[in-house]
């Protein structure tokens, strides 16, 4: 607090059912440098000091959100009132005949300062949906005692989340089905390879829900209608499960500097591998992207974007704006795209996460490692390559709790847990099973991991690891295991 010289001003909500302990005493604290008010003294001080009503206009500046900084530093985005209501009104054109207005709740968890989660709660006091506010660290029966989880207790209908989330939950979903008897495990495989079947022919294929997927429906309270994911591109398999064992799973695709959305899928959308359609908030176009081969000709390149959900640049940065936002405004995100044939977009990869390998082709990290986390053996996986390399290599990011369990399951002798992480024999397991994972899914050679190295302590924003929407911070990862990462270079014929 010693160091904080501009604010003056604190404001807290009291507690209808009392302060909890220590709060008082923190309060007092407070005092001591700064002004402290409750909430219900300033709406008294409002209504004794009445003034004419001030309403903003669309161009100006509603907030500064930063962006989670994956790459270096955090960047402040510039976002006018005229921008987050485009978007609101973008996706309403798309969802509403899916939504039960005063009627659907949906459950927020993510933090607030990520987009997503913002957007999605603008567009909700929008058009009447009913907010839940849970945290991730409650969202289920097991990380809480003696009550509900976030889900069971609110029973949402419509729930969001980033790609780690539901790789997440599938993981856990299909370990559960893996202990079950052979019968029961061609059920719920043939099952969910049959619904996705019939619902791309819109086709009936509801009758399935009571009897092989009543339990991961009731796990989420049973009324999910759709849940949304965004931030980063999703699996296919992760979709594919998650429309037939839990309820249609759309993927959306946007950015900070445009308010939040820029395309999404429609809930009855069967189709895979993409982000729906552009919003009706922008105007949308590919850009050549020569070095990589992507030519728009082609239906590929860059994604650029126009419209009034566009950012009014960056805080304190004119020279970055310029290098993003051209003269006729359009918006350079960075991403490379590919329409389908249904005209709906596909986000191939990040054009600085395109790499050239010593063969000349290109690889795309991102991509890749979504295709990697197909395997039920990693939490999370951060994928290097660069010119000298014919192939990537990768560090794998494995939950210390389940090590000694993959371990026993793959045969692998060990005397100390806490040295797992480090057997010869548990890396190979590892890399074998990530190597299969290449092979079912069609990577060439030079998308295959050469060599991987095992972190154990999982990754997530506290450690620093990761940003606030669960996107993996690359420098850190890379600087805290400097000396393993180089030894593995070394391994590889690297200097």
């Amino acid at each position: 607090m010693d160091d904080v010289e501009t604010v003056k001003n604190i404001v807290y909500y009291q507690d209808v059912y009392g302060m909890p302990k220590g709060c008082e005493e923190a309060i007092e604290k407070v005092r001591a440098k700064f002004m402290v008010h409750t909430m219900n003294e300033i709406c008294e001080l409002g209504k004794a000091n009445p003034v004419e009503l001030n309403i903003s206009g669309g161009d100006e500046i509603a907030m500064v959100m930063y962006t989670s900084g994956s790459t270096g530093k955090p960047k402040g985005v510039l976002i006018s009132h005229q921008g987050v209501m485009s978007v609101a009104g973008g996706i309403h054109v798309f969802i509403s005949p899916f939504i039960e207005y005063g009627k659907d709740l949906i459950l927020s968890y993510l933090p607030l300062s990520h987009v997503l989660s913002f957007f999605v709660d603008v567009y909700c006091m929008f058009s009447g949906i009913g907010i839940g506010y849970g945290t991730p660290r409650t969202l289920t029966d097991e990380s809480v005692r003696e009550c509900k989880g976030d889900i069971k207790e609110l029973r949402p209908m419509v729930m969001m989340g980033v790609p780690q989330v539901w790789n997440t939950i599938r993981a856990g979903m299909l370990k559960q089905v893996d202990k079950s008897g052979w019968l029961v495990r061609k059920l719920f495989y043939s099952a969910v390879e049959l619904k996705n079947a019939l619902r791309h022919y819109n086709m009936p294929h509801n009758f399935m829900d009571g009897i092989v997927f009543k339990k991961t429906k009731d796990a989420t309270g049973g009324r999910l209608k759709f849940v949304i994911t965004g931030g980063a591109p999703v699996n296919k398999n992760v979709q594919r499960l998650m429309n037939a064992a839990l309820c249609p799973m759309i993927h959306g695709y946007g950015m900070t500097e445009a308010s939040g959305l820029l395309s999404v899928q429609i809930p009855n959308d069967p189709t895979f591998n993409n982000v729906g359609s552009p919003c009706p908030s922008v105007e949308m176009k590919l850009v050549d992207v020569p070095e990589a081969k992507y030519y728009a000709k082609n239906g590929q390149g860059e994604i650029w974007v126009r419209g009034p959900s566009i950012f009014k640049g960056y805080l304190d940065n004119e020279e970055l704006t310029r290098e993003t936002l051209t003269e006729d405004g359009w918006l350079k995100t960075g991403d490379i795209g590919e329409w389908t044939a249904q005209g709906q977009l596909s986000i191939i990869d990040r054009k600085k996460n395109l790499v050239k390998m010593v063969t000349g082709e290109y690889i795309a990290l991102e991509a890749l490692e979504a295709t990697y986390k197909n395997s039920l053996f990693i939490h999370n996986i951060c994928i290097f390559a660069d010119s000298r390399m014919s192939q990537p290599c990768a560090i794998v990011n494995i939950d210390g709790s389940q090590i000694a369990n993959i371990a026993d399951e793959n045969g692998v002798n060990y005397n100390n847990p806490s040295d797992i992480a480090t057997n010869p024999d548990f890396v190979r397991a590892i890399l074998a099973d990530l190597q299969r994972v290449a092979k079912r899914n069609g990577l060439s050679k030079q998308e295959t991991l050469m060599a991987v190295i095992i972190d154990p302590e999982l990754w997530s924003p506290e450690n620093d690891m990761l940003t606030p929407a669960m996107k993996l911070k690359r420098n850190d990862i890379r600087d805290r295991s400097g000396d393993a990462l180089q030894a593995m270079y070394t391994s590889m014929g690297l200097d």
